[in-house]
């Protein structure tokens, strides 16, 4: 009876494993890739073709990130990845954040032997895939920056007279 009754537990096991696949290929979704990417930082020093499959799983050909007036291609975030990986990183989720269909604000907090910081970033995707991305906090100080160097063209320029 014992044999029976771990027999039939292991065909229920074996149906709620197939239940299981069928419903994480119904949730292929942006979140999905990007969590499962995620968690490959998890603090293990590993290579980046045990990885790579998911890196391209997220990331669109067509990626980049401007950065600091720089752009910031697929391959360079790959690059970066390289290394992260080889010094163990570790990221933890801070938030995610759905901001309209193809907009996702997502902060996590990265840490490894040679930094600990919080990275903040607007993501737009494409087809579940990151096609662009953005620190919406440097954005902001650029908008403010132009809006404090509009008002600085707007004031009537005065004569500065040295006394001497």
């Amino acid at each position: 009876m014992g044999l029976f009754r771990h027999h039939h537990r292991h065909h229920a096991d074996t149906a709620t494993t197939e239940a299981n696949a069928e419903a994480a290929q119904e949730q292929d979704t942006f979140e999905t890739h990007f969590l499962r990417y995620l968690r490959t930082f998890d603090g293990s020093k590993r290579e980046f073709s045990e990885v790579e499959a998911l890196f391209n799983q997220l990331y669109d050909d067509d990626f980049y990130e401007s950065k600091n007036d720089t752009l910031i291609t697929k391959d360079q975030v790959k690059q970066s990845h390289t290394r992260l990986f080889e010094l163990g990183s570790k990221v933890t989720l801070i938030h995610f954040k759905h901001k309209g269909v193809n907009h996702v604000d997502i902060k996590y907090r990265l840490v490894n032997a040679e930094c600990d910081r919080t990275i903040h970033q607007l993501i737009t995707t494409k087809d579940r895939k990151i096609i662009r991305a953005e620190n919406p906090d440097q954005a902001k100080q650029e908008r403010e920056i132009h809006r404090e160097e509009v008002r600085v063209e707007e004031c009537p320029r005065r004569e500065v007279r040295r006394e001497e």
